[in-house]
């Protein structure tokens, strides 16, 4: 199904619109283009519905048979009519011209604005849209199993099945390496469409993957075969690759377990998958109170590289915030799109692009600091970083020294009688002081946030309906480090 084009058939049924067929048409209609132009051409695009009250020919009807001809040589699709405002009923010379050229004709009442019509249409082609990449994202992870379960007659296999086709994968000898057929569609008596894909050379050896069938490819089918190639072109290229990289992992792996210094060219050869052409990276630090969101954003972020290609490189930083390292050109907006509808759950730091050998556990804590200063659902890239002024020395000092006076009795309380009153207190003055924001990030009742924020503020000895008061403390929370 073409996402971006309807029938005239689906149209008529939008019972809202109270459309009256005058004549009917097979045409698609691809796009809405309201006109009052007596020569509306020279702005046509094919497959259009053109949308007029008739202003230009109300003493002049006779003029509708060459207006109609003139949309018949530029491919429109249908017009709709409006009536009541210059005609009273749609003209008939307009219905016997849309006839003789196949174009459709309904009656548009008043009482329906053309506006109405184009947002209907733009939301069906929205929702057939959302609902095509879906099922695609689908049909692709189906065939990535198959390549992943059962290899190259797998992805034959299975790309046979979703868009009912042959498929045969050959060499330029002619030697089939894999093919499936499951509906015997090369068997049939009618015309067959055969198209040819070439996957990536191995020396002097040439792929083509051929699919079979009597109809056209579409968009959906062409990104279904153009998924299958690449995971061919990867089982039948990079097993040695493979192999290679995980040998070097490995090697890795034991050197950090023995303490033996690392080849920074094994680095290299990591990190450079990650990084840009420039060999920068862009970290980037998030942050929740429930480590679930933790872990389903990143699932998120995995989902959308693997859909181009990216690898995902992260590691836990603490026990509720992530470092992950994206290309030093993405953008922030371009991450922060990665993150889906968990952004609204997370704190999220980005810093700027650099080389990946210039990152440092300090510059990462500092990343941190400033994130959890953030409000759930709150981001900043590095422009826009509030918090570094924290990290003078001198302020640093400052800020140690008044948090021993106050919210480290907390931690001293919490340890001695196996409360949480630090962490409630921290998440009650990043939500802005509120039992019932902090009790859903909790996920316990207020009356229990309530009793514990006071036990809190008898411990600090603070006021907490001070603003100032809260305000320091908040500072003070935020700038603690965990090494």
């Amino acid at each position: 199904m073409d996402s971006s084009a309807i029938s005239l058939q689906w149209l008529l049924g939008q019972q809202q619109l109270n459309l009256q067929l005058h004549c009917n048409t097979e045409q698609e209609i691809h796009v809405v283009q309201p006109t009052e132009l007596l020569n509306p051409t020279p702005f046509l695009q094919p497959n259009a519905l053109v949308l007029l009250v008739g202003l230009a020919f109300e003493h002049h009807p006779e003029r509708f048979d060459a207006y109609v001809q003139d949309l018949a040589k530029y491919h429109v699709s249908a017009i709709g009519f409006g009536t009541g405002l210059v005609f009273e009923q749609v003209p008939a010379p307009l219905i016997q011209a849309a006839q003789r050229e196949g174009i459709g004709v309904f009656e548009v009442p008043r009482d329906t604005p053309f506006v109405l019509i184009s947002s209907v249409i733009e939301r069906e082609f929205r929702h057939r849209a959302s609902s095509q990449q879906r099922a695609l994202y689908a049909s692709q992870t189906a065939l990535q199993n198959a390549a992943m379960q059962e290899g190259l007659q797998g992805v034959m296999l299975k790309l046979a099945q979703s868009l009912n086709l042959a498929a045969v994968l050959r060499d330029s000898d002619q030697r089939i390496l894999a093919q499936a057929d499951p509906k015997g569609v090369r068997t049939a008596a009618g015309p067959m469409r055969v198209v040819q894909h070439r996957l990536t050379p191995i020396g002097d050896r040439v792929i083509e993957l051929a699919t079979y069938r009597e109809t056209a490819l579409d968009s959906f089918d062409r990104a279904m075969i153009k998924q299958a190639c690449r995971l061919c072109d990867l089982l039948l290229q990079r097993p040695e690759q493979l192999r290679a990289a995980r040998s070097m992992l490995n090697e890795l792996a034991l050197k950090v377990l023995l303490g033996q210094p690392t080849d920074p060219s094994s680095l290299d050869a990591i990190f450079n998958r990650i990084a840009d052409g420039s060999g920068r990276v862009r970290p980037v630090l998030i942050h929740s109170n429930d480590p679930q969101q933790i872990a389903k954003a990143l699932s998120a972020v995995d989902e959308e590289l693997r859909l181009v290609e990216r690898e995902l490189c992260t590691v836990n930083f603490g026990k509720d915030a992530a470092l992950l390292l994206f290309r030093g050109n993405r953008s922030a907006k371009n991450i922060l799109t990665l993150f889906r509808e968990h952004a609204q759950k997370l704190r999220i730091g980005i810093d700027v692009e650099q080389p990946w050998s210039e990152i440092t556990k300090e510059s990462l804590y500092h990343l941190l600091t400033s994130v959890r200063a953030l409000k759930l659902g709150e981001h900043f890239s590095a422009q826009t970083n509030r918090m570094l002024w924290t990290q003078d020395p001198a302020v640093r000092a400052a800020l140690d020294f008044r948090a021993q006076e106050t919210i480290e009795r907390l931690k001293v309380y919490d340890q001695n009688n196996r409360t949480e009153l630090y962490r409630t207190l921290a998440v009650y003055l990043q939500q802005g002081n509120s039992i019932a924001r902090a009790a859903e990030v909790l996920g316990i009742h207020r009356h229990t946030v309530r009793t514990r924020v006071g036990l809190a503020a008898q411990v600090c000895e603070a006021d907490l309906s001070d603003p100032v008061s809260c305000a320091e403390l908040l500072l003070l929370v935020i700038s603690r480090q965990e090494h």
